[in-house]
């Protein structure tokens, strides 16, 4: 459709087990989890701002360029971000190293070209 924006941000690795009441090695062997969010903002056909949200949870807890890269392949590939045919994006992130590498801008020239995308990446200022 028209101009779309993706805001993207990893929020604190998630453990998962926790209890109010546990044993030592219950609290120091917990599984945890990353969360990779984006939150996709677009205009309808009616003209009304809409917003669809992508949670991507991972084994991984790696905060990297590579992690970045293959959460946004799902999500340019994912029939919801397909179906409204956008043809510009503007990502927003935060000034953090695992998005602001060279890995990763060479990342989004290449999304641009299998998608068809004209990619603008924008940083939020630090400490937002």
């Amino acid at each position: 459709m028209g101009l779309e924006f993706l805001i993207i941000d990893f929020s604190a690795n998630l453990k998962l087990n926790l209890e109010l009441i546990q044993k030592n090695r219950h609290y120091y062997n917990q599984p945890q989890r990353t969360l990779f969010g984006a939150t996709l903002v677009y205009v309808d056909e009616n003209g009304n701002k809409k917003f669809f949200y992508f949670d991507i949870i991972s084994e991984v807890l790696d905060h990297n360029a590579y992690f970045v890269n293959t959460a946004l392949f799902k999500i340019l590939s994912h029939s919801v971000f397909q179906s409204h045919q956008i043809k510009q994006l503007k990502i927003w992130c935060d000034n953090a190293k695992h998005f602001k590498n060279q890995e990763l801008f060479f990342d989004f020239y290449k999304f641009s070209d299998e998608y068809g995308l004209k990619i603008q990446v924008n940083f939020f200022a630090e400490k937002h």
